[in-house]
């Protein structure tokens, strides 16, 4: 398969519009999340976890999409998609608690969103 070209502007456009539909996949997982912990006897004790595994989800769509639109190198337009939003998401969180220090459960999640990313890009660069 024969790689496209595309500028700088276009990849970043493709870039910010898959971030913004991770960003939305993400809201909603933990709004229902929120929904399901609120409303139920479901142990606090999944939240961790479950966070982890609502963002790697986004995250994994965002770089299938970025990767399947720009159609070329799936894994470098995944990872970069899982660690733009492993940014957005560190600095949200840090200006929320007020605490920019990095702990273990952080670095898991930032390898595990720059992962997902990748394999969402891998997937997504090589359907037809």
């Amino acid at each position: 398969m024969e790689e496209k070209t595309f500028d700088g502007i276009e990849i970043l456009k493709t870039f910010i519009k898959s971030l913004i539909i991770e960003i939305i996949i993400s809201f909603l997982g933990m709004f229902i999340l929120a929904l399901i912990l609120s409303k139920t006897n479901v142990s606090d004790n999944i939240m961790g976890n479950t966070i982890i595994g609502i963002s790697s989800f986004s995250i994994a769509i965002g770089g299938f999409l970025s990767s399947r639109k720009l159609q070329m190198k799936g894994i470098l337009s995944g990872s970069l998609q899982g660690i733009l939003y492993m940014i957005i998401l560190y600095l949200i969180s840090s200006v929320a608690s007020n605490n920019f220090s990095l702990g273990v459960q952080s670095l898991v999640m930032i390898i595990v969103g720059i992962v997902s990313g990748s394999v969402g890009g891998i997937i997504g660069a090589n359907l037809k």
